[in-house]
C-alpha cells in the first residue's frame, strides 16, 4: 500500500467508533507522541462538535522523556506509570470499538500488545494503522500506510484534513514535533516537498517555530549533556573511519542520573565528522542479556536492512535493533553485519 492516499475507510472507522485507543511503539519518539496526541484531540474534537459521545484515550507503552512532556495533557495511558501491563489486559482492549496504532505496525514494538492486535485484526475487530515503515507484521484491518511520508505525523495530518477534523493549536503542535523529530529538523534524506508543505500551513495555523526548538532542544536536564560526554568519551572509529561506535552502559547512566529518554539523539553526534558514513549507539538493557542498538547512516549504507537481518528495523538511514545478548556479544554481532555493508 505504498503511497496510499485514499482515507475513506479510516474516515469512516473514526466516524463510527465511540470508544478509540491510540497507541505507537514502545520508548516513543517525537514522531509517535506527537501523532498519537494531535489525532486523539482531534478526534475529540469532531466528536463535540457532532454532539456525539466518543471516549478516545491515548496510550504509551513507556516513558516519556522530558523533551516531549510538554505535548501531554494529563489524561493519557502510560504503562509503568498510571497504568500496570496487567490493568491493559485482552479483556480491557476489547471494551474499545477501534483501536489506532501509529508509525509502527511491528509485533515487536509493542512488548504486551502485538499479539492481541495481531488476534484481533485477525477476528476482523477494528484496528486501523497510519504508518510510513517499509516492513511489520499482520496488524490492521485497516492499513493507510505512505512509505514516503516523512512522518506517521504527515499521515495523521493529512487524515484529519480529508476528515475536516478541527486541529486546534496544540493538535497543530503535536503535529510540528512529529514532522520535524522524525526528519532531523528537515534536513533529513526522508524530509519531502510534502514535509514542507505541511510545516508551512503548520505555522500558518499559529505553530511559533522558535517555541517548539526550545521546547524540544534547550530544555534539557544536566544530564543528558552528562551523558552525552560519557558516550564520546566511548567513541572508537573503524573501517577507516568511515563506522563510528559508541557505547552506554547502566554503570553510565547511573553515574550522571541520567534515564533512557536522555539517550536520544546522542547516535547522530558522530555523524559531524566527515568521514563517518555509519554511526551506531550501543546501549545495554535494564533487563539482563539485551543490548539495544541505534543505527545512522548517510548516504550509501542501509541501516534498515541490517537492521531487519537482525529482527529490528526502520529507515535506510535510520534504524534500531534489540538483540537478546549481553552488550560484549551482541556489539561484536553489530560490527561484523555493518563493516560487511561499508565500501
Amino acid at each position: 500500500m505504498h503511497g496510499n492516499k485514499n482515507f475513506l475507510e479510516a474516515i469512516e472507522m473514526l466516524r463510527s467508533s465511540s470508544r478509540i485507543l491510540v497507541v505507537s511503539h514502545v520508548r516513543p519518539d517525537g514522531d509517535a507522541i506527537g501523532s498519537t496526541i494531535a489525532l486523539c484531540r482531534s478526534i475529540r474534537a469532531q466528536a463535540k462538535l457532532d454532539d456525539r459521545k466518543c471516549v478516545c484515550h491515548v496510550m504509551l507503552l513507556s516513558y516519556v522523556g522530558e523533551s516531549y512532556k510538554f505535548l501531554l495533557s494529563g489524561d493519557e495511558l502510560i504503562v509503568g506509570e498510571n497504568v500496570s501491563q496487567e490493568e491493559m489486559s485482552s479483556d480491557k482492549l476489547n471494551e474499545y470499538d477501534l483501536i489506532i496504532v501509529v508509525d509502527t505496525r511491528a509485533k515487536r514494538q509493542m512488548p504486551g500488545l502485538g499479539d492481541y492486535l495481531i488476534e484481533r485484526t485477525s477476528l476482523g475487530k477494528p484496528v486501523l494503522v497510519l504508518d510510513h515503515h517499509l516492513s511489520g507484521d499482520d496488524i490492521g484491518t485497516c492499513q493507510v500506510i505512505d512509505t514516503d511520508a516523512g512522518a506517521a505525523g504527515e499521515i495523521v495530518y493529512n487524515l484529519c484534513r480529508a476528515a475536516d477534523f478541527p486541529m486546534d493549536r496544540k493538535a497543530l503542535e503535536a503535529v510540528f514535533v512529529a514532522i520535524c523529530t522524525d526528519t532531523g529538523w528537515f534536513k533529513f534524506q526522508n524530509t519531502k516537498a510534502d514535509s514542507f508543505l505541511i510545516a508551512s500551513e503548520l505555522i500558518s495555523g499559529g505553530v511559533e517555530v522558535d517555541k517548539m526548538y526550545r521546547d524540544l532542544f534547550m530544555k534539557h536536564e544536566p544530564a543528558k549533556l552528562l551523558l552525552m560526554t560519557e558516550a564520546l568519551q566511548t567513541l572508537e572509529l573503524r573501517s577507516e573511519g568511515k563506522f563510528a561506535i559508541m557505547t552506554i552502559t547502566n554503570r553510565m547512566m547511573e553515574k550522571v542520573g541520567a534515564d533512557r529518554s536522555h539517550i536520544e539523539n546522542i547516535v547522530n553526534e558522530p555523524m559531524q565528522i566527515g568521514s563517518v558514513e555509519v554511526s551506531i549507539m550501543c546501549v545495554e538493557m535494564e533487563e539482563e542479556g539485551k543490548t539495544r542498538f541505534s543505527l545512522r547512516s548517510k548516504e550509501y549504507v542501509d541501516v534498515n536492512e541490517i537492521a531487519n537481518t537482525l529482527g529490528g528495523g526502520g529507515h535506510a538511514r535510520a534504524a534500531g535493533v534489540t538483540i537478546c545478548k549481553p552488550l560484549t556479544e551482541a556489539k561484536k554481532e553489530i560490527i561484523k553485519a555493518i563493516e560487511a555493508e561499508i565500501k
